[in-house]
Order: C-alpha cells, then sequence, then structure tokens
C-alpha cells in the first residue's frame, strides 16, 4: 500500500484567510482495474469499426478477474454485441495476431495481462508469467477454426 498526498485550500468563511491543507490517503491498487493506455490503444488500432470495438469491449467486460480468462462462443458473443458472426470471427482473429488474447481450448481464452488486469502488481506478474507459459492453440495452423462453423 502506498500513499498520496493531496494538496487543497481551506478558507475561514468568517475571516476569508486562505490556508495550505495537505490530505494523506492510503492508496491500493487491490481493487482496481488497470489497463495500460498506451498498449491497448495500440491493440485498438487494429479494430477498423465500432462494431468491432463492442465486441473488444465485451471480451473486456468478461474477464474473469481471478485468472484473466473470457469464456464464449463467436455465436454467444455475436447474439450479445448484436453484431454478425463474421464481425465476431474478424475481431477475435485479430485479436489472437496482436496477442491481446490467447486461445486456451474452443471457447476459452486467457487476456493479455500485459493489456488489461485487475489487481496489483504481484498478481500481474504472476499472470504474466503464466500466460507466456500457455501453450495456446495455433495462430496460423492452416485449420478451420471450430467456433467459426
Amino acid at each position: 500500500m502506498s500513499q498520496k498526498i493531496e494538496h487543497g485550500f481551506a478558507v475561514n468563511t468568517e475571516t476569508g484567510e486562505v490556508s495550505d491543507i495537505y490530505i494523506q490517503k492510503d492508496v491500493s491498487s487491490q481493487n482496481f482495474w488497470k489497463i495500460w493506455l498506451s498498449d491497448i490503444l495500440t491493440v485498438l488500432g487494429i479494430i477498423s469499426n465500432s462494431k468491432q470495438l463492442d465486441v473488444v469491449l465485451y471480451v473486456m467486460a468478461h474477464i474473469k478477474q481471478s485468472d484473466n480468462t473470457f469464456v464464449g462462443s463467436y455465436d454467444k458473443i455475436a447474439r450479445e454485441c448484436g453484431v454478425s458472426k463474421r464481425t465476431v470471427i474478424t475481431t477475435m482473429k485479430k485479436l489472437l495476431e496482436v496477442d491481446f488474447i490467447r486461445r486456451v481450448q474452443n471457447g476459452y481464452y486467457q487476456v493479455n495481462p500485459k493489456y488489461i488486469l485487475k489487481g496489483n502488481e504481484n498478481k500481474r506478474r504472476m499472470v504474466i508469467d503464466y500466460y507466456n507459459t500457455l501453450d495456446s492453440y495455433p495462430k496460423n495452423d492452416g485449420k478451420k477454426d471450430p467456433n467459426e462453423n
């Protein structure tokens, strides 16, 4: 836990005297989503329209906090986002190509903790280590993705 000091002013309403005040706060990174904006913007640079962005935001909103995983078939994502299955397929392929997500198995993905994670730095390092050792499905093995139908 770290401490943050904020500077402010207090005004005595009777005399009009202005005083400097300093507020010391304990700051914990335990319960916040951390998004590394420069990295996320790089990933979002591959998104070509708002419907694809809807898919990315859906994935981000459904990340399991304990291990950064996401579960969802292309059909379910399309239905819940109100987009075509083709849009989901295109977007998910792009996210796989730029390593924003990694397919653990069909319909089961882990979001790269380099980009987004809930927790502190220790958790981030642990999840990154795990992510880097994952054996994911090959990205370009020439086989059709079973989720595509």
